[in-house]
């Protein structure tokens, strides 16, 4: 009957997409990969023998013993590569796991180390921040202080030329610095003693 052949006749088109499927599945795997021609053979071959099959029924004629050895035998084979390769991936998952096990045990680890990593370095970095921070503020004052001075020099040079201006000569700027305002309170000193 035609009905009963519909199933078969779409076996050879779904089993050999599904060995394409597994082929694009198994790729990084270099064993399956040379497991498909074969078995990619075994499969043609049994649905070649099913074909010789089914003609000889639609002629009205038995089916000769030698064909349904050769089918077996086939199938036999066809089952041979599946179980091979059913194996080898079930021999792959198992490594997999046992390697991610190895890994999440270790994860938490990690996760503990990077952070004291990280809290160690956030020490370090405020630590220098604060120093940089103290120091700056040091040199702040010190340029405030210097400033101040410099300023209350500039004061006491002033008086000291207006005093010249005016005729009192006795005047005199002590100064020890050795910078351009004490060159000047010299010249000044100078300039008064003349």
């Amino acid at each position: 009957e035609e009905f009963m052949l519909e199933t078969y006749r779409e076996a050879p088109g779904s089993s050999l997409a599904t060995l394409k499927e597994i082929a694009l599945l198994t790729q990084d795997n270099e064993e399956q990969q040379k497991s498909i021609p074969p078995l990619h053979q075994a499969l043609l071959k049994r649905f070649s023998l099913l074909d010789s099959v089914v003609r000889l029924k639609k002629n009205g004629q038995e089916t000769p013993v030698y064909l349904i050895t050769k089918g077996e035998q086939v199938m036999d084979t066809v089952r041979m590569h599946v179980e091979t390769m059913q194996q080898r991936e079930e021999n792959l998952l198992e490594n997999r796991t046992r390697n991610w096990e190895k890994l999440s045990s270790v994860t938490p680890f990690l996760i503990v180390l990077l952070s004291m990593i990280g809290i160690l370095s956030t020490y370090y970095f405020c630590k220098n921040l604060k120093s940089t921070y103290g120091n700056k503020i040091k040199l702040q004052k010190e340029l405030q202080k210097k400033e101040i001075e410099k300023h209350q020099r500039i004061t006491i040079i002033k008086q000291v030329a207006n005093n010249i201006a005016s005729g009192n000569y006795h005047l005199r700027f002590e100064n020890d610095e050795r910078d351009i305002l004490g060159s000047l309170a010299i010249h000044l000193n100078q300039m008064a003693a003349s």
